[in-house]
């Protein structure tokens, strides 16, 4: 009998044990949320962005780039020593923003014309993001881009 009494105890003992740390996380939880990071807006990313793009994971530069956003809510990509091309699908949402560019002559492929799809994280008047090009015929390339605003 006592040794129903005590294993009784003891598994009482363990399930409230149990029970208290399944509770413990919620109660850290009580505080503050988490400040989210905040949301870009078209007029914070009006002006030009003086930035570079490079291959995969690497960090040559395959060109250097200006983006410049317009207040009528226009985006242009201009490359070295070429006319500039007009950004669509561009959307904002929270701190990024994604855009599609071309077909536009290619840099990194002479003789090709190449479209992109932009994913580009906005932070304290800095981008960063990434960039999948298909190719005219068929190919693809994938890389990494980042810019600073030009403050006036």
């Amino acid at each position: 009998m006592r040794r129903m009494i005590g294993s009784a105890a003891f598994l009482v003992v363990a399930v409230a044990s149990s029970a208290l740390a399944q509770v413990t996380p919620a109660a850290k939880q009580a505080g503050a949320p988490a400040k989210a990071a905040s949301a870009v807006t078209w007029a914070a990313l009006t002006g030009d962005w003086e930035g570079k793009a490079m291959r995969g994971t690497s960090d040559s530069v395959i060109t250097t780039t200006t983006l410049t956003f317009t207040a009528d809510k226009k985006l242009y990509i201009t490359y070295p020593n070429r006319d500039k091309v007009e950004a669509h699908n561009v959307v904002l949402a929270g701190d990024s923003l994604t855009y599609d560019a071309g077909p536009y002559d290619s840099i990194a492929r002479p003789g090709h014309k190449v479209s992109t799809h932009n994913v580009i994280h906005v932070a304290n008047h800095k981008m960063k993001g990434t960039f999948n090009a298909k190719f005219d015929d068929g190919q693809t390339m994938s890389g990494h881009s980042e810019a600073a605003h030009k403050l006036k």
